[in-house]
């Protein structure tokens, strides 16, 4: 039950994720020294780069991370993406990276959300895993700074997709543009805090009882499945 935010305060900038599993992965803070080289299967290997720090794991001396920021304020989670996820094979012409790869990459080599849009363009994911036992996991991506996201998907369908993310926020499946349709669905719901007024339920029901502050929120789903949780996220996020 992965769920991701961007969030701005003045001029300070908050990026994180939940990482809520049913496996236990030995996880921790991993940081990157800037210019420490990173090798990468199908292009060169990158040796100039920004300092990146963030929660993963180290393998075979490889930095593998669940979401990070760089030193420049740019943040990446990748999070889970089960049935919609589609890693291609090797393609002529396009810059391959691996799974693993991706945010190594775009942290390592962008600033800003702008800069990694221009380099997600000609981007194939390619569908190796880091080892014979460590399969690829099937993700999708958030990435913000501290004026806008993106989100980043590759299908079978579409093939790599890059989409603005007004929200700065991301959950699990489905594809990104289902939450942002299903937005729809809580148009009625409210931040205000006050009794209704009025009631809309019926002309013919004027005087409901009004039970307190806060009942325009009243509609919000409550479960933990990825759609619930993009939906209340991104309520209190605008909100």
């Amino acid at each position: 039950m992965c769920t991701g935010l961007s969030l701005k305060n003045g001029n300070h900038h908050y990026f994180g994720r939940n990482l809520d599993l049913e496996l236990d992965y030995p996880v921790d803070v991993v940081i990157t020294p800037r210019n420490k080289k990173l090798a990468m299967r199908h292009t060169d290997a990158i040796d100039t780069h920004y300092a990146i720090y963030g929660v993963g794991l180290i393998q075979d001396d490889y930095p593998l991370y669940f979401d990070a920021c760089n030193e420049k304020g740019l943040g990446m989670a990748g999070l889970a993406f089960w049935t919609s996820c589609y890693y291609a094979p090797v393609e002529e012409g396009k810059l391959n990276l691996a799974s693993f790869e991706l945010l190594q990459y775009i942290l390592g080599k962008c600033e800003t959300v702008a800069e990694a849009k221009e380099i997600l363009k000609n981007v194939n994911i390619t569908n190796e895993g880091f080892s014979a036992a460590m399969a690829p996991s099937p993700l999708h991506w958030l990435i913000s700074d501290h004026t806008s996201s993106i989100v980043v998907e590759q299908t079978k369908e579409h093939g790599l997709r890059v989409y603005d993310n007004p929200y700065d926020v991301l959950a699990n499946e489905p594809e990104f543009p289902f939450h942002v349709k299903n937005l729809s669905f809580y148009a009625n719901v409210s931040n205000q805090l006050q009794n209704f007024t009025e009631t809309r339920f019926a002309p013919e029901f004027p005087d409901f009882v009004k039970l307190g502050a806060g009942m325009g929120t009243a509609g919000l789903p409550g479960g933990l499945d990825s759609i619930s949780r993009f939906v209340k996220i991104a309520f209190g996020r605008l909100s």
